[in-house]
């Protein structure tokens, strides 16, 4: 959306544009009066001028469209409404519409002259904006105190705003001066003079007194530029002139009542040629406009260099000031290295605001430091009772139980067997997409897909590491120490291992990543939960578990499945980094540690916040990267993937496939839901026993299974995607299948718990939240896609 209006904002201000509006708006102020000082002949003028004026109102309506749809400061402001009245003005131009009262009797004549003249004050305003194409640039100096600079301003401006106004009241009413006498009361008093004269010569029989009469009324006029031609209703039509060559130019006056009764009715009318006051008032007219223009246009590079000297230079060096200390901070953002990102910013800024103002770019600054603010300062939301209360039972147990907000006050597991494990077909389908379905897989196929990501996959790195029968024994060793729980066990590690391969190819890891850190993230994902025996940290700490007394309560699961995995690591025969130098195994360690360190769901508010802290870093790269996925643009991958970044990266990818389970197909989502509410209750069901409170996720006879999935993926899963979606634009099909998902919990939560139209409402809103986000990412890959840029050679 963002992008479509800047740019339509770029049309608007399109030097083609302008000039267009501009043509039009001087062929809308001085056409008609052009076309009447020329005194050109109705056919084809009249049809002409109809066509021009159409097309031109079409424009200025047009123009105010454009204007509503890019900039918001122009609704309902001064220049709408004045560009809403010059627009409707033309109907007075166009002889089918109001234009036609211009040749009715003297009253409706003089109203729709004025509502003519009143009504175009909107066309006239509208040079205000054009006058703005003469401004000149001003050159950068030192500031002032805006106290100080207001009151300058205002002095300044109001004397000159002073002499526009006496110059407007002594010169605007000069303009009416050589016009017709609009109180002229003769024009409707002699019809009736003619027509007591006709009675007079049909009463008395006083022969030639209505021609007398006529001749008295030619000889009337003979001393002003309008006079009679036409005279009607007294037998045949008498023809005093010839007939004005435009039809506007021709006035009938009508007789109110007739004193002689005639068989046709009353029709006596006196028809006046007015080409010679029609003349003079669109010279006047056309001369109040050109006085107005160069009044306009003189004021207006006073105004400027008013503003200039007092405003814009002050400004710019506050501009100045702002980026130069805004750089700065964004230093201590992105930690990067001194004295590159000053420049990069502006660039960055310049191409950002484009033709905007300095305010604007000002606004855009201080918008983006503020928002980098609120992230850095930002964490987990402390959620008070009442506003818990508000909640229902779902979304307060998914934020209670999973996602650790304090309030005060199946069957057996397979496993690796001695024989070395089967190889698959290394064009399986299963590896280009998100269809594979670990828990409806076979033994032999789970350990097929271990054995492609780690040996025949472009990730297949294990040889370079550890020899094959090393690595077979310690896949083994892993299988056996996942425990026979309904989620935690080795198929979801399988699950999550194949999640980050797959994470891997998408982002094309290959390119920004070293080997050993493609390895070494894979070991950590099929190691992430060795050991987990279904029981949450929060439980292990309100026990006083013996892991929890180890760690001090710090991600005790966690830190027991790294410790698990390096007891292993251990055994010559078992040690997957084997081959690995001393330097490499201290990287493969740190690695390991600091991504499976990060799955537990206390770090994960801080992960959201951090990613979305790079996006807001380098926003104008990533939303450009979107339209390129066959493509890295240089600056994404030295700004956002490579440096001081990599690392979240790599726990971003572990933790991610870690809640991947509502971003796959449905049926693959459900499944896994399933499981993972099962290990809640049986947790529910130790809690019961043990006497300590029954976690609000895990009492299995209040809980609504479709229920908390929804406010699963609502407050955990939709930020963390949605931050990650920005930052790297090809996960952005995982963000469409989780939005699918979302409905589809939505539905069958409707036919389970039969809720209330209110609280179906709310859901609604979270879907349809959703759904806008979505459309929003899939808009911004799509209107980046045109935008040019230099791949990076490998």
């Amino acid at each position: 959306m963002m992008a479509s209006r800047a740019s339509g904002r770029r049309f608007m201000k399109m030097l083609a544009v302008r000039w267009t509006l501009y043509i039009c708006l001087t062929i809308a102020l001085f056409g008609p009066g052009i076309v009447t000082l020329l005194d050109l002949p109705d056919d084809p003028t009249v049809i002409i001028l109809d066509v021009v004026m159409c097309i031109i109102a079409f424009a200025f309506a047009m123009e105010m469209v454009g204007l509503l749809l890019t900039d918001d400061m122009y609704r309902f402001s001064f220049f709408f409404w004045m560009d809403l009245l010059g627009t409707l003005s033309m109907a007075f131009e166009i002889s089918f519409l109001l234009g036609q009262y211009l040749n009715s009797n003297t009253v409706v004549l003089r109203t729709a002259r004025t509502a003519k003249l009143g009504a175009r004050i909107g066309r006239l305003i509208k040079l205000v904006k054009c006058v703005s194409m003469f401004y000149r640039s001003a050159a950068k100096t030192n500031r002032v105190e805006a106290k100080v600079l207001a009151s300058k301003l205002v002095v300044l401006l109001s004397t000159r705003v002073s002499v526009i106004v006496i110059v407007m009241v002594m010169v605007v009413p000069l303009s009416a001066y050589p016009l017709y006498p609009t109180e002229d009361m003769s024009i409707s008093l002699w019809p009736q003079q003619l027509e007591e004269s006709y009675l007079r010569q049909q009463r008395d029989g006083l022969t030639g007194a209505l021609q007398e009469s006529i001749d008295h009324m030619v000889q009337f006029y003979s001393a002003v530029n309008y006079s009679p031609y036409l005279v009607q209703g007294f037998g045949s039509d008498q023809v005093l002139a010839n007939k004005p060559s435009r039809t506007r130019n021709s006035l009938t006056v009508m007789l109110e009542s007739c004193k002689v009764q005639r068989q046709e009715g009353c029709s006596v009318a006196v028809v006046f040629d007015f080409t010679g006051p029609n003349q003079m008032d669109a010279l006047v007219e056309v001369c109040t406009i050109l006085f107005i223009i160069l009044l306009m246009a003189v004021t207006s590079f006073d105004l400027q260099n008013v503003v200039d000297r007092k405003l814009v230079k002050p400004l710019e060096g506050m501009l100045q000031h702002v980026r130069e200390n805004a750089a700065h901070i964004f230093d201590r953002f992105a930690k990067q290295t001194e004295g590159t990102e000053g420049a990069e910013l502006d660039d960055e800024l310049q191409e950002q605001q484009g033709g905007s103002s300095e305010i604007e770019l000002i606004q855009a600054i201080l918008e983006k430091l503020a928002r980098l603010a609120s992230l850095a300062e930002s964490s987990v939301k402390a959620y008070t009772s009442a506003e818990l209360d508000a909640m229902n039972a779902e979304n307060k147990a998914v934020l209670i139980d999973m996602l650790n907000v304090q309030v005060l006050q199946s069957g057996g597991q397979s496993r690796l067997g001695g024989k070395r494990t089967t190889k698959v077909d290394v064009q399986a389908t299963w590896t280009q997409n998100w269809n594979l379905d670990v828990l409806e897989s076979t033994l032999e196929e789970i350990h097929g897909y271990v054995h492609y990501i780690f040996f025949l996959s472009q990730f297949g790195l294990a040889a370079q590491y550890t020899a094959e029968d090393s690595f077979l024994l310690f896949a083994q060793t892993v299988e056996a120490n996942y425990k026979d729980v309904p989620y935690h066990c080795f198929q979801h590690a399988v699950d999550v291992c194949f999640t980050v391969f797959r994470l891997q190819q998408i982002t094309q890891a290959g390119k920004w990543t070293s080997e050993l850190e493609q390895y070494t993230l894979l070991v950590a994902a099929l190691s992430h939960d060795l050991g987990h025996f279904g029981r949450t940290n929060q439980f292990l700490v309100e026990t006083k578990h013996e892991l929890a007394l180890r760690y001090n309560d710090k991600s005790p699961l966690e830190n027991m499945h790294c410790a698990a995995l390096f007891h292993l690591c251990q055994d010559p025969e078992k040690d997957v980094f084997a081959q690995a130098s001393k330097e490499e195994q201290k990287e493969a360690r740190k690695v390991c540690i600091a991504t499976i360190l990060h799955t537990d769901n206390v770090h994960h508010f801080d992960m959201v916040k951090d990613v979305s802290a790079v996006y807001e870093m380098e926003s104008e790269t990533c939303d450009i990267q979107a339209g390129h996925p066959e493509a890295f643009l240089p600056a994404y991958t030295d700004n956002v993937l490579t440096g001081k970044n990599k690392l979240m990266w790599l726990q971003l990818f572990l933790h991610f496939a870690d809640v991947s389970n509502p971003l796959k197909p449905f049926h693959i989502c459900r499944a896994w839901a399933w499981r993972v509410l099962d290990e809640f209750f049986q947790q529910g069901d130790e809690e019961r026993k043990l006497g300590v409170p029954v976690g609000m996720l895990n009492d299995r006879e209040k809980v609504n299974r479709p229920g908390s999935q929804h406010g699963f993926i609502n407050f955990l899963v939709a930020p963390f995607v949605a931050a990650s979606v920005r930052v790297f634009p090809t996960l952005h099909p995982l963000h469409t299948q989780m939005v699918k998902n979302v409905e589809e919990w939505r539905n069958l939560w409707i036919k389970d718990a039969k809720p209330s139209d209110e609280d179906i409402a709310k859901k609604d809103a979270d879907v349809s939240r959703l759904k806008a986000l979505d459309a929003e990412l899939t808009t911004r890959n799509k209107a980046q896609g045109a935008v040019k840029m230099t791949p990076r050679v490998s």
